[in-house]
């Protein structure tokens, strides 16, 4: 009977491990985020990342919120965007779109999917929804014509009108 209670508690404690395992190496594919313009995908040439990077490091110096842009090929291990792009602005911490006052907009060029992660700090003026209309209206509009810069700026500069 000992040997059966025994067996059972390693076979909960290796399952526990293993999600332990699980969830450490989904955070460690995540990309490191040290910048406000982190293009990984390659979808901007040097002049648009410029051009971004300025607008944001403005607006950033005039304001306590910070709008950060992260492209990638892929969100694996992640299922969804939603849970990539959430963890990833979890894991970046304050500073570079911190949790509270910061906007991670997350895009691959490659899957055909944005999302646009809020601040807790950010959502009684900029709510999901009018996140969800930015994205539609706004920047897959120029993303479709190939036009990712445009599409980046058209949506800041409509994020930073709202928060105003």
């Amino acid at each position: 009977m000992k040997k059966f209670f025994l067996f059972v508690a390693l076979f909960v404690l290796n399952i526990c491990l293993a999600q332990i395992k699980d969830e450490n190496y989904e955070l460690s594919t995540l990309p490191k985020v040290t910048q406000i313009v982190n293009d990984f995908e390659g979808v901007l040439d040097e002049k648009e990342e410029t051009e971004l990077y300025e607008i944001l490091y403005q607006y950033n110096l005039k304001t306590t919120n910070q709008i950060v842009i992260v492209t990638v090929k892929s969100i694996e291990p992640f299922k969804n965007i939603f849970d990539f792009s959430l963890n990833l602005a979890q894991r970046t911490g304050p500073g570079i779109a911190g949790k509270d006052n910061g906007i991670m907009i997350v895009f691959s060029k490659n899957l055909r999917e944005i999302q646009i992660q809020n601040g807790d700090g950010i959502l009684d003026k900029l709510t999901n929804e009018e996140t969800k209309k930015i994205i539609d209206e706004i920047i897959i509009p120029e993303f479709k014509k190939g036009n990712y810069c445009e599409g980046f700026k058209k949506g800041i500069l409509e994020i930073q009108r709202e928060l105003n």
